[in-house]
């Protein structure tokens, strides 16, 4: 049978084997079999009997020695052999290939017989693309076929190898072998069933031989004499991805089923890839798909290859005869052309024996001019008789046209066939439903030149589709559909009245339906409408009425969508909060639900309110039960939330600094060291609430004492220059530390509060680069405090290092760097954070009590 011999062309592929293999139609719980060959000799089946999926002992009636596992199909495992008897007699090839039964295969209570079909049918096809089965035979309980072995390697694993990529020459002749094959044993009355890659083995020679007719029915009724009347369908093993469609719903399989599954592996040969994408038949028409045709082939090879290829039994080839026809025999234009000489040579020595030789020259020319544009004529005829409309078809087309021009020759034959042309194209462009396709096909077609009956058709088909727009409702489609022709009509005829006319008609027709629409709440269908064609509408007054409408229901549209954010937004962060309130007032975590309140206030300032509620709701709660159970228990708990939760809770002994004057400051808790402060704050009064913000950047000086108590870090103590370059995660763990330490809740600033600080505020101390008189600034960041204040007392807004705030789609880089042009130090001037560098810096919020 097989010889394998590359160490890496059986590699693991899991889509591969899985689209390859044989399964019971029928049976989808269980498979029987993928092909896994191994190439070098596989000892685990040697010292016992399971091989794989089959069991053999080591020597089979005391003759054929079982050396190498080649393999696994649909019905056994594949060995290489060593037949003793060759060996006795000396013969310089004593190697077969047995093949032996599956076990789940061999416990189906028929396959003993199927088997012995597979052989008796097998050896009844001997010809040269048909592998060579020599006997069929029992050891005890194992049942076993030998056959000649073969050397090379299987399309399957070839095609594997080569991605797909099988060269030209090779192709065809892996081609012509397997129809000459299949021909041959459809000739015998036997249909295969099962053809795929895996059951076609390349020689090392390069011929190709068809495997494995296990599943094999034969066509004509058993033989006179045979008792069992078995029939291998029974069975119903196929591989979908192969298989027909009549075959996947059941059907007995008929020569044109083992056409398809040819017509299948043919495209793999030529295309590199399955014609449908693996999908089973049955799943593909479904889906509606369609095969492209491969490179390098002919019109002719291309329309035999696609009636392999139809879902249709009627619609495939009568016969692997007619394909190998279709592929590999002469078109019948050459015929005619051979003939076509033939009839000139005649004429011309009739001319010859009649005229003198000015005569006979200027005869002879003009018969061999026109039997080369009849010839021609019959090759453009062949073409639109079997039109494809793809890019192939039309090349080959244009490319017939472009010679019988080129013959200047009888110019109403010339005109004739522009017109044939022109009339199918007409036909595509009116009739076709795709209007995308019909596009594409006009396209392409005015590459021929001398087709303005096309063009007016294409005009008119979508003048008329815009026009039957105007007259029906308003949806989803409706603008898609309209959206896709206003974009054909802009592309292909821009300067047209008639559809400048049709669009002011879809105007009038959506000025119309707005009201309509909004009333029924689907603005946005309102508004997409609109936007295509409410600018042609020809009354200025009614465009600037309905436009208002419009813009309203918008407005209000995202305004309640913006509350029902929020809203969905609150009842999620309270939900979570909930997790750590809803529990029996001794177990809740105060530390833990201080920092889970941290961060949500940080990431969602807007909600804070809520959140501060929901807590000292559930606080004051749990202070009554103990305050009545346990006073010592009321009082360690009240200790912990004053502790944890001061910013929440709000006691007159941490009553907040800020809220005495402009600028202010948070003392550290006792467990920093003596007189230790937060950063220096000031007080803005923002659109939405109060808050402090510091009035420098932070410095590493500010960083230090972060650094010193967690231990996480580093920072000179004595530089005033400000952080720059730290990931995200630092700064925030940093916040987390102030708010902690002072009882007040610290984060980076939204984009509005940062545009609170900067609109409108002009800095006077803009360190980014500059050059005046020969005098340059911005070469490096500068101390924190060196520079003056704007208006609100604070310090480089606009300049020294960008600042990092959290913007509606993330965080933000907002201001300019000393590196940055001095116009880019501007409060609009906003980016997204990438990687923070040494010209990104920040300042923190903290919110006010």
């Amino acid at each position: 049978m097989v010889d394998k011999k590359s160490d890496n062309e059986f590699e693991d592929d899991a889509t591969v084997l899985r689209d390859d293999a044989t399964v019971m139609r029928g049976d989808t719980e269980s498979s029987l079999g993928t092909f896994s060959a191994s190439t070098g000799h596989d000892p685990s089946w040697r010292s016992g009997t399971t091989v794989g999926d089959a069991e053999a002992p080591r020597v089979l009636k005391q003759r054929f020695v079982l050396e190498d596992r080649l393999g696994s199909g649909g019905m056994g495992t594949v060995f290489k052999a060593k037949d003793l008897r060759k060996v006795e007699a000396r013969d310089a090839q004593p190697y077969v290939a047995i093949k032996v039964l599956n076990n789940d295969f061999r416990k189906h209570p028929e396959a003993f017989i199927a088997l012995e079909r597979e052989a008796s049918k097998s050896q009844t096809l001997r010809h040269p693309n048909v592998v060579s089965i020599f006997d069929f035979d029992k050891d005890e309980d194992v049942p076993y076929i030998t056959m000649e072995l073969l050397e090379g390697i299987e399309l399957s694993h070839m095609l594997r190898q080569n991605g797909g990529e099988i060269e030209r020459d090779q192709g065809w002749q892996i081609i012509s072998d397997m129809v000459q094959g299949l021909a041959h044993a459809h000739d015998q009355g036997v249909v295969h069933a099962d053809l795929k890659p895996s059951n076609i083995f390349v020689s090392d020679d390069g011929s190709a031989k068809i495997l494995d007719f296990g599943i094999a029915r034969a066509m004509r009724s058993n033989q006179p004499g045979e008792q069992t009347r078995f029939d291998p369908a029974r069975l119903a093993a196929l591989t979908p991805a192969y298989a027909s469609r009549e075959m996947l719903n059941g059907d007995s399989p008929e020569p044109r089923d083992d056409l398809y599954a040819l017509g299948v592996v043919i495209y793999m040969v030529l295309a590199g890839h399955h014609p449908y994408g693996r999908l089973p038949a049955n799943e593909a028409v479904q889906e509606g798909l369609k095969a492209e045709r491969p490179r390098g082939i002919t019109q002719r090879q291309w329309a035999t290859l696609r009636k392999c290829l139809a879902f249709n039994r009627q619609e495939r080839p009568d016969s692997a005869s007619a394909v190998f026809d279709g592929l590999f025999g002469k078109p019948a234009w050459q015929s005619f052309s051979i003939a076509a000489s033939v009839a000139i040579l005649a004429v011309a020595g009739i001319v010859a024996a009649t005229y003198e030789p000015p005569d006979v020259a200027e005869v002879r020319a003009e018969v061999k001019q026109q039997t080369l544009v009849e010839a021609q004529i019959d090759r453009i005829d062949t073409l639109l008789n079997t039109p494809l409309f793809d890019g192939y078809w039309e090349d080959e087309l244009l490319s017939e046209v472009d010679r019988l021009r080129h013959l200047d020759f009888m110019n109403d034959d010339n005109g004739r066939v522009i017109k044939s042309v022109s009339d199918i194209f007409i036909q595509y462009v009116e009739n076709v439903d795709d209007l995308s396709a019909v596009a594409a096909v006009y396209s392409r077609a005015k590459t021929f030149g001398g087709l303005e009956e096309v063009e007016l058709a294409f005009h008119d088909r979508l003048v008329d589709e815009l026009r039957l727009l105007a007259k029906e409702p308003l949806n989803l489609f409706w603008t898609e559909r309209a959206q896709q022709r206003l974009d054909m009509a802009k592309s292909y005829f821009p300067d047209s009245p008639g559809l400048q006319v049709v669009r002011v008609e879809l105007a009038d027709h959506v000025n119309k339906s707005v009201n309509e629409l909004v009333s029924a709440g689907d603005t946005k269908l309102a508004a997409n409408a609109w936007e295509l064609f409410g600018t042609e509408l020809a009354d200025e007054k009614v465009r600037v009425a309905t436009e208002k409408i419009v813009v309203t229901a918008v407005q209000k549209d995202s305004a309640a969508e913006e509350r029902r954010r929020e809203q969905r937004e609150r009842k999620r962060l309270i939900s979570s909060l909930d997790q750590h309130l809803n529990v029996s007032c001794l177990r809740i975590d105060v530390p833990g639900l201080a920092t889970e309140l941290r961060s949500m206030q940080r990431q969602y300032p807007e909600h804070k309110r809520a959140l501060h509620k929901q807590t000292q709701k559930r606080l004051d709660e749990c202070g009554a039960r103990l305050e009545l159970l346990d006073e010592e228990r009321s009082a360690e708990f009240e200790r912990v939330v004053q502790t944890e939760l001061a910013f929440v809770v709000g006691r007159a002994e941490r009553l907040d600094p800020c809220l005495k004057g402009d600028t202010c400051t948070d003392a550290l808790s006792e467990k920093g060291s003596s007189g230790e402060a937060g950063p220096k704050l000031v007080v803005v009064d923002g659109e939405g609430e109060r808050f402090a913000i510091t009035q420098h950047e932070i410095s590493w000086r500010d960083f230090a004492l972060y650094c010193e108590s967690s231990n996480e870090c580093e920072a000179t103590s004595s530089s005033s220059l400000p952080v720059a370059g730290i990931e995200l995660g630092a700064i925030e763990r940093y916040a987390d530390w102030l708010s902690e330490r002072t009882g007040q809740l610290y984060r980076l600033p939204t984009l509005d509060e940062w545009f609170a600080i900067a609109i409108d505020q002009p800095d006077p101390n803009r360190n980014c680069r500059v050059e005046v008189g020969g005098v340059r600034r911005g070469d490096s960041a500068l101390e924190v405090e060196n520079g003056n204040p704007n208006s609100l007392g604070l310090v480089h807004v606009l300049g020294n290092v960008g600042e990092i705030v959290v913007g509606d789609d993330g965080y933000t880089v907002v201001g300019g760097g000393f590196r940055d042009p001095i116009e880019e130090c501007v409060a609009l001037n906003a980016k997204a954070l990438e990687k923070p560098d040494a010209q990104t810096g920040f300042r923190l919020v903290r919110e006010v009590s």
